[in-house]
């Protein structure tokens, strides 16, 4: 059986133009707006807590669009087929309060497992990784589709562990190693960016979180075809 994570590297690879093309312009909207979002903060027009909350917002509305948009337009793809991005947030337009739902109850419990003790946050990862493209692809409820990704993800746990947390080890040290230049460390310290390029370097870790969130959405539909998906939804995901 071939490696899913080499396989969506040669699909990223293959596919990238058309990957960015739908991709970059929604995503953009959360980079401009970040960016407004922190020239007002440090000029002093609103403060730490609105312009948390207003980046959630902001998140929490175009997630749907550009996490659910890509897992249609990665099926598409890998159907021969190429949607245009009015046909996909046409397709996931009415799974957005859904998608939304299911991202915060995911979310929730995650980090509630990650916080009080780490294995059973990643345990829950695991569980749930199925989740969103059986939310997209088979139209389940929120509920249904955590459950459904619980019992699916039984059988190939061993397999998902072996694919999932290497990639979630490699993001983490990258983001960290972003964070710990951008001098997001002991309170009080210095950046290793200079203040001058630090927005450059702000927008560069903006487009790595796009190139992850790429792949990732892309490893996720992978390992659902491999592994998660129900013998009604085979070969019919874009349709």
């Amino acid at each position: 059986m071939s490696n899913p994570i080499f396989d969506s590297i040669r699909f990223m690879r293959k596919y990238i133009l058309q990957l960015l093309w739908f991709s970059v312009p929604l995503f953009s909207i959360t980079i401009i707006f970040e960016i407004l979002l922190i020239f007002a903060d440090n000029t002093g027009l609103l403060d730490a807590n609105n312009f948390v909350q207003l980046g959630n917002i902001l998140h929490l509305i175009v997630l749907p669009f550009l996490s659910g948009g890509l897992l249609i337009l990665v099926a598409s793809l890998s159907a021969g087929e190429s949607l245009t991005t009015r046909e996909i947030l046409k397709k996931i337009s009415p799974l957005w309060i859904y998608y939304i739902l299911l991202m915060f109850s995911m979310y929730i419990m995650i980090f509630m497992g990650l916080f009080l003790y780490l294995i059973p946050g990643l345990w829950l990862i695991l569980k749930f990784v199925f989740a969103q493209p059986i939310l997209v692809f088979e139209k389940k409820t929120p509920v249904d589709a955590l459950v459904e990704s619980f019992k699916r993800t039984g059988a190939p746990m061993s397999k998902l562990i072996f694919t999932i947390l290497p990639v979630m080890a490699i993001i983490g040290v990258m983001y960290v190693y972003m964070f710990y230049l951008m001098g997001f460390r002991i309170e009080g310290s210095k950046p290793i960016v200079p203040k001058s390029i630090s927005m450059y370097f702000q927008v560069m870790m903006y487009f790595m979180g796009l190139s992850i969130l790429l792949f990732t959405n892309i490893l996720q539909f992978r390992l659902y075809q491999m592994y998660g998906q129900s013998t009604d939804e085979m070969g019919s995901q874009a349709k």
